[in-house]
């Protein structure tokens, strides 16, 4: 089996695992491979025995929501909707030691993003999420949850500071009544 290295954040030579649930965690592609992939999406006609037209169509209709956003296709990650109504849709992946890749395609213009990276926790699924807002021309659901985090991360210190300082001042106001 010829396959890559895997490096970890720091540039150094990360472990290569061998996992039992291949599938999910030390699936073995290539940029060739999710080519075909992206090319069986669009042209099912060409890949005989693969999936029809019908259940292709069906895999990136949204059949999973998260607070009302259509994320989940069947097997598939919805990430923006076009201005059609169609979606950009196709799976991200992330492993240790700093393996990401991406893969998303575009129905409607018939383009297709793939990289697959090591070194780098999410640089696959950031400059994949770029190409989705160039395609779409909305931010994709992969930046919209981090952004989510990252406010969060940036507002909870405010939200305890102003309930301490209400705390204080129900406190003070109180002990000043009672004198």
């Amino acid at each position: 089996l010829n396959v890559a290295s895997s490096y970890n954040t720091d540039g150094t030579l990360g472990i290569t695992y061998n996992f039992t649930a291949v599938a999910a965690a030390g699936l073995y592609t290539s940029s060739s491979d999710l080519a075909r992939f992206i090319s069986a999406h669009l042209n099912p006609r060409n890949f005989p025995g693969a999936l029809s037209g019908v259940s292709l169509m069906e895999m990136r209709k949204p059949h999973g929501f998260n607070t009302g956003l259509a994320i989940w296709g069947l097997g598939a990650i919805l990430f923006a909707e076009t201005e059609n109504g169609e979606y950009i849709f196709g799976h991200d992946g992330k492993n240790d030691p700093a393996i990401n890749t991406s893969a998303r395609i575009n129905p409607v213009t018939g383009d297709g993003f793939i990289l697959l990276e090591t070194g780098n926790d999410l640089l696959a699924t950031k400059l994949a999420s770029q190409w989705t807002f160039w395609q779409a021309g909305t931010i994709d659901i992969q930046t919209l949850e981090s952004a989510i985090k990252d406010m969060i991360k940036l507002l909870l210190p405010g939200w305890i500071v102003i309930a301490l300082a209400g705390i204080v001042i129900g406190w003070r106001k109180h002990r000043a009544q009672r004198v």
